[in-house]
């Protein structure tokens, strides 16, 4: 019942508003089609665009942590063949010892320097002075310099921290080793990771593990420090030592993502980096698009809505209401009138039949 009540409402309507409603109902659904088309291909195109982005910086991310190792080893090389250096260490002063170590350590940006003795008991510290006396003997990179060998690598501490380590041998006149430098970087500062967002606009963190030890993902006006790697992501990349891509939740947040390995001298996973673009911001990216997608869709439909009606009140409406009127007036036996012709398509052949 309710649908003949509808069909009888629409057949009622005058010719031009029927018109006027097919036209609209068509332009409405084209729209929405295209619209719905364009909105899926900008939403893939958007998370495309997000991909290759985080995956550009965790490049960057990567590579800045191979130039801080390089730099790392360099500096502390630098540190352990300097003259004044080894006549302290000779001298055993450890006064003078600290005084010139603190100089060296000046002119560089490393985040600390320690100087260890040929049985890896630590001198001085330049970052942590209440380190003196603590033995390092068992650290890799002070072994490796104890046997004459510069190295460098990545060291995570028992307490969350994590450290790019370089390690030197300094040498007497007799080219004897008489103890080591030891210096790095604290990756567990956020220094690194805010400036590849800075750079790149992406967040990024640094895992000691699967423990986030530095990150600019903030919650609540918090860093998200000392949570948790998703134990799914932790097997592929920490285990089988893979890169990463994809989607990914972080704390329930949903990302776009980009991880590697941190990988130390013996080849093991001891940590990882990320970085991606929240998809929330994506999101938002693609809901304001959206809009004004939809305010174009829409002022387009009015536009050509109100040509349509102008058009056919002219070209349909006012004809047929003149053609309505000659009728009315034939019915009276009135053949006292004239017909103006405008045009020859229907509406023109149909009032020349009256003339």
């Amino acid at each position: 019942m309710k649908s003949m009540i509808r069909k009888r409402w629409f057949y009622d309507r005058k010719i031009t508003t029927k018109v006027i409603i097919v036209f609209v109902a068509s332009m409405v659904l084209a729209l929405s089609i295209a619209v719905g088309m364009a909105i899926m291909s900008y939403q893939d195109y958007n998370m495309n665009v997000s991909q290759e982005q985080s995956a550009y910086s965790l490049e960057a991310l990567d590579g800045w942590l191979e130039t801080q190792k390089s730099t790392a080893l360099n500096y502390t090389v630098q540190i352990s063949q300097a003259s004044d250096v080894k006549k302290a260490m000779e001298a055993q002063d450890v006064n003078q010892l600290e005084t010139v170590v603190k100089a060296l350590a000046g002119y560089s940006d490393l985040d600390f320097v320690a100087v260890t003795n040929t049985t890896g008991t630590v001198l001085l510290d330049t970052m942590q002075p209440e380190n003196k006396g603590q033995d390092l003997s068992s650290d890799e990179t002070i072994q490796a310099a104890l046997k004459g060998t510069d190295s460098v690598g990545f060291k995570p501490t028992a307490d969350n921290l994590f450290y790019i380590t370089a390690g030197s041998p300094v040498k007497d006149q007799q080219n004897q080793i008489i103890g080591t430098v030891y210096a790095g970087y604290n990756l567990s500062s956020n220094k690194l990771v805010d400036s590849v967002k800075t750079l790149y606009g992406t967040d990024a963190t640094i895992f000691s593990g699967d423990i986030r030890v530095s990150t600019t993902i903030m919650k609540d006006g918090e860093r998200l420090l000392g949570t948790t790697l998703d134990p799914t992501i932790a097997e592929i990349v920490l285990k089988q030592k893979l890169d990463y891509y994809g989607q990914a939740d972080i704390l329930e947040m949903p990302y776009v993502t980009a991880y590697r390995p941190i990988l130390d001298q013996d080849g093991e996973a001891v940590g990882l980096v990320f970085a991606g673009e929240s998809m929330a911001q994506t999101n938002g990216q693609i809901r304001d698009t959206v809009i004004k997608i939809v305010v174009i869709a829409l002022s387009i439909l009015v536009l050509f809505t109100l040509l349509i009606i102008l058009f056919l009140k002219r070209n349909l409406s006012s004809p047929l209401k003149k053609l309505t009127g000659i009728a009315d007036a034939i019915a009276v036996g009135d053949t006292d009138f004239s017909i103006e012709i405008s045009s020859n398509d229907e509406i023109g052949t149909l009032m020349k039949s009256f003339h």
